[in-house]
């Protein structure tokens, strides 16, 4: 039955909670509570009233989110498997306050961050489960000299009193110490290559270990709803890699989700040999080797608007490689040729976004 908050899981929303109280822009303890609870009201209401609080201090968001709160955020959002979204948000947010992040920032923490908490949909815990081990300051004292304690929060205290003064749970059935971590890496992983030249993103932790090399060939479609009736209709055979593309900012316009196709080939049970890359992004929900966020987008003439049905792509975790096995010749060759296709909005709103919004890379924001 419908009912108040959402997914027990690792979602965009639910790792947008579990980051903003690492970054120090929710009260300790707020980003996890279920929802419904007496919990989450008397949070509610204890953050209106520190709202006032931090009001009469003149404490400010640009107090608050500095260089190193990032990058006690990002580490959190890395070690309990969340949401590729995560890129986009904190990087778009950063940009905001004036603090320089990029795909490379998130490949740099992710190599020595470990994933301490596998959430659903990459392993067995929900987010309730985290709650009841101490939520976000349990995390945050098992990466240990990982994290920045002197960050300041809005409950005008740092990090490092928050791990101090409150009650953590050490379940480590569900939150891993940095000795026995899940993994030694972080959860998402920044891929680079011939066929995503300035980065692509892809949840690591919700890959089978078989599919983390793969030499597939290539089937490419124009959007989303082409792929994802081919899929439904048994039409794509093993070791394929689906192309999504002319699904980003740019392209979309807008950067929708590609929930249908990445559920679509799990359900089919084509995660096992088959993968997904685009340039669109995904839901927090997805799990399974897909890889998107690829950037240069095909609108911004990037490689992965010149590949072609029968290419042979290169995808390999551990060394965080996505290529295009095409010959140089070949691909100037297709450069020349290329006829983008039609804009798919060509007035309003939506066209003045397509022509000025930034690459995913950069956030996918809007100038100001």
């Amino acid at each position: 039955f419908p009912f108040s908050g959402a997914c027990d899981t690792a979602t965009s929303g639910n790792t947008a909670g579990i980051y903003s109280e690492a970054l120090g822009m929710a009260l300790p303890g707020s980003g996890t509570l279920p929802a419904g609870s007496n919990f989450q009201v008397r949070a509610a209401k204890r953050t209106g009233m520190q709202i006032m609080q931090l009001l009469e201090k003149n404490i400010l968001p640009s107090d608050i989110m500095t260089p190193e709160a990032f990058e006690n955020a990002i580490r959190v959002a890395l070690s309990v498997s969340g949401s590729t979204n995560m890129v986009l948000h904190l990087i778009a947010i950063g940009i905001e306050m004036g603090v320089e992040i990029d795909f490379d920032t998130f490949d740099r923490l992710g190599r020595d961050t470990p994933t301490l908490v596998k959430l659903a949909p990459s392993g067995p815990h929900g987010v309730t489960d985290l709650d009841s081990a101490g939520g976000v300051p349990s995390v945050l004292k098992a990466l240990g000299d990982l994290v920045n304690l002197k960050a300041k929060t809005v409950a005008d205290q740092t990090i490092g009193e928050i791990v101090e003064t409150r009650k953590v749970s050490q379940n480590s059935q569900v939150v891993s110490s940095r000795d026995k971590p899940v993994s030694e890496q972080g959860a998402i992983f920044i891929l680079k290559g011939s066929l995503a030249p300035d980065g692509a993103v892809v949840k690591a932790s919700g890959v089978k270990p078989e599919m983390w090399k793969m030499n597939g060939i290539a089937r490419v479609f124009e959007d989303e709803e082409a792929a994802i009736d081919a899929i439904r209709a048994s039409d794509i055979e093993e070791n394929t890699v689906i192309i999504i593309r002319n699904e980003g900012p740019k392209g979309g316009p807008g950067m929708r989700e590609m929930l249908g196709a990445t559920s679509a080939l799990v359900g089919m049970g084509l995660d096992s040999t088959c993968a997904l890359v685009t340039d669109g992004r995904f839901s927090g929900a997805t799990h399974g080797p897909a890889i998107g966020y690829v950037t240069p987008e095909a609108a911004r003439g990037g490689p992965i608007g010149l590949v072609r049905n029968g290419d042979r792509i290169i995808l390999d975790l551990d060394k965080r490689v996505l290529d295009l096995e095409v010959e140089n010749d070949e691909m100037k060759r297709r450069r020349g040729e290329y006829q983008p296709p039609e804009p798919r909005v060509k007035r309003g709103y939506l066209k003045h976004y397509a022509d000025h919004v930034a690459p995913a890379t950069r956030g996918a924001v809007m100038p100001r």
